[in-house]
């Protein structure tokens, strides 16, 4: 009767915790930098390549264990959307190969910072690509957000030796990974849109899976740019918490949009950025400076100015690529903009593994969380987008 009890208030605090968008988002945040930690923990001792095929394995294992269990048909896609399925997932490999690559070069509360940047950029790759509408709001983001990251990353050539940061080659190459893992993750939010709701999520997330191993298999065959490493015990174990930690905080994040007003998810996201802070200075002894500080308030202005610029009717609240209807979210946002916010996942991790599904209140979940890590639909059943 006691353990009846225990299993029974266990179960209880359990969906107590997942009914709850701020529970589940405030675990899901923490969870992105840990699993940053955990990269970094490696010292650099395992190849990043093999970090992203260890890591793909498992979930690729996963998919399709899932899949055959909730048998989605087809499982590999349809073949008129090959082409956006291959692309989707040679952007996302290659996202979080780079993100990985500057956790394991910046500190952990830099490396979050510039990673906010990811929603940014998609609008900036809409408004490009698409002819979505960026709007003087947009445009003032990005510009703000830029101008985040420049005071984040101190630059010597502006900021000289008042920056307080030694500028060598590995922060010049954590940082410039940093911005490419949010070039890529627009190309990963662009090509799901393209999908759409004609593929289930968990076929999107197998095509991530089966591109990252196929782009990661072959290099490590061949000892390029350099050979495998046969991982220890404590390595062995980082690598599964690296593969574990990024599956349940997509699946916690995911969640939190379902749950939360967009404008509210969007300003939790930047916990990440002090999580990462945190775990930076009390795991690897990193000095939280106060332009990592100011550098990313600033960043956070610009996300939020360039993906809140339509509440209330603002210009820019339509989405040209998403022509299903309902147009908007439950909070009133464009979807556009639910999609763009969702992108402001670390450690994307890229993020979801793509399009909408339906819920019960009509909101749109972002597409753009594939952008950080793929996983979370897998638990989704496969159900169909929108």
């Amino acid at each position: 009767m006691g353990l009846a009890a225990v299993r029974d208030a266990a179960y209880h605090a359990q969906g107590l915790v997942w009914s709850s968008g701020v529970a589940v988002g405030a675990v899901a945040c923490f969870m992105f930098p840990f699993s940053g930690a955990c990269v970094k923990l490696l010292r650099g001792r395992i190849p990043i390549i093999e970090i992203c095929l260890a890591r793909s394995a498992l979930a690729w294992a996963c998919s399709l264990t899932v899949g055959a269990a909730t048998r989605v048909r087809p499982l590999w896609g349809h073949p008129r959307n090959a082409g956006y399925l291959i692309l989707r997932g040679v952007c996302g490999s290659f996202s979080v190969a780079t993100n990985y690559t500057a956790v394991s070069l910046l500190p952990l509360g830099d490396a979050a910072g510039i990673n906010m940047l990811k929603p940014c950029v998609v609008a900036l790759a809409a408004w490009t690509l698409l002819g979505e509408p960026l709007g003087p709001a947009g445009a003032a983001g990005l510009a703000v957000s830029l101008a985040g990251v420049t005071v984040l990353v101190r630059p010597p050539f502006l900021f000289g030796d008042a920056g307080g940061t030694e500028w060598g080659a590995a922060r010049a190459t954590g940082t410039a990974a940093a911005i490419a893992s949010c070039v890529f993750s627009a190309g990963v939010a662009l090509s799901i849109r393209r999908i759409g709701k004609s593929e289930a999520a968990l076929t999107v997330a197998l095509a991530f899976h089966s591109c990252t191993l196929a782009l990661s298999a072959p290099p490590l065959l061949l000892s390029w740019p350099t050979p495998a490493v046969m991982p220890t015990g404590r390595e062995a174990a980082l690598l599964v918490a690296i593969a574990l930690t990024s599956f349940a905080g997509q699946l916690l994040l995911t969640r939190s949009f379902q749950l939360m007003e967009a404008a509210k998810a969007s300003a939790m996201s930047f916990t990440t950025v002090i999580y990462g802070h945190i775990l930076g200075t009390l795991i690897f002894g990193e000095e939280l400076t106060l332009t990592s500080i100011i550098g990313s308030m600033i960043i956070l202005g610009g996300v939020l100015l360039t993906t809140m610029r339509g509440k209330g009717g603002g210009s820019g609240g339509s989405s040209a690529a998403v022509p299903a209807a309902p147009g908007t979210g439950a909070d009133g946002l464009p979807r556009r903009q639910h999609e763009a916010i969702a992108a402001a996942a670390p450690g994307g991790g890229a993020a979801g593994a793509g399009g909408r599904q339906s819920e019960p209140d009509g909101a749109a979940v972002g597409d753009d969380r594939a952008a950080a890590d793929e996983e979370a639909p897998l638990l989704l059943k496969g159900r169909q987008q929108e």
